[in-house]
C-alpha cells in the first residue's frame, strides 16, 4: 500500500467517525426532543378568580394513540373576606367518582394525580359564599406512548443514517470507477543536429 492510499484510507475513516457521530448526536437531539414533547402538561381551566363560578364544569380527557392518559388536578380555594369558608370538590367520570375532597379555605392548595380513561370528567364543585376558587385540570396527551415514541423515533434515525451511508459509498464508488482521461505527454524529441551550408575555406598550401 503506498502513501496515498495510506492517506485516502486514514481521512475516510476519519470521516466515517464524524458521520456517526454526527447521527449519534441528531439520535439524541431527536429522543431528547420526543421526551420533552411527551412529558408536555396541558392545562384546562375549570374554575379560576375572576372569571364566572360554575358548579358543574366538564372537560375531556383524550390521549393520543392511547386508551389511558395521565392527569393531574390541582385546586385551591381561598376565602376573599379572611373567614374560614367551607367547599366541596368531587369529580366524575360517568358515573363513577374518581376524586372527592371536602375542607376548608385553610388547607391551602391541593394535587390530586390519576391515570385515566379516555372521556369526559366532571367537576362538581360547592363552596360558600365569599370563597376565590381555582380548579386546573393539566393532562399529558403523549405521556403513555413515550417509550413507544422513543423506539420509533429511533429505529427512524438509525434507517435514515444507514440509507445517507449507503447512498455516500455508491457515489464514491462511482466517482473512483468513473474513466480517467488519458493524457498525451508529448515524446521527447531528439536534438537535431543542423549541418550547416557554411564550411572553413580551404587556404592554399
Amino acid at each position: 500500500m503506498d502513501g496515498a492510499s495510506i492517506i485516502d484510507t486514514w481521512f475516510g475513516g476519519l470521516i466515517l467517525k464524524k458521520n456517526q457521530l454526527m447521527w449519534v448526536i441528531a439520535l439524541l437531539i431527536v429522543n431528547t426532543g420526543w421526551i420533552f414533547l411527551s412529558g408536555k402538561m396541558v392545562p384546562q381551566e375549570i374554575n379560576r378568580p375572576g372569571a364566572d363560578f360554575a358548579e358543574n364544569r366538564a372537560a375531556e380527557l383524550d390521549p393520543f394513540f392511547s386508551d389511558e392518559i395521565d392527569y393531574k388536578i390541582e385546586y385551591c380555594f381561598k376565602s376573599s373576606n379572611g373567614v374560614l369558608l367551607n367547599y366541596s370538590l368531587v369529580i366524575k367520570q360517568g358515573s363513577t367518582v374518581l376524586f372527592e375532597d371536602q375542607g376548608t379555605t385553610d388547607d391551602g392548595c391541593k394535587t390530586f394525580s390519576s391515570t385515566g380513561k379516555s372521556g369526559d370528567l366532571d367537576f362538581q364543585t360547592t363552596v360558600d359564599s365569599g370563597i376565590d376558587s381555582e380548579v386546573t385540570l393539566y393532562t399529558k396527551p403523549l405521556g403513555n406512548v413515550m417509550w413507544e415514541g422513543i423506539f420509533l423515533f429511533s429505529i427512524g434515525t438509525l434507517v435514515v443514517a444507514y440509507l445517507e451511508t449507503g447512498l455516500r459509498h455508491k457515489i464514491k464508488e462511482k466517482v473512483d470507477n468513473r474513466p480517467q482521461p488519458k493524457s498525451s505527454i508529448p515524446q521527447e524529441l531528439e536534438p537535431v543536429q543542423n549541418e550547416g551550408i557554411w564550411q572553413t575555406p580551404l587556404r592554399p598550401k
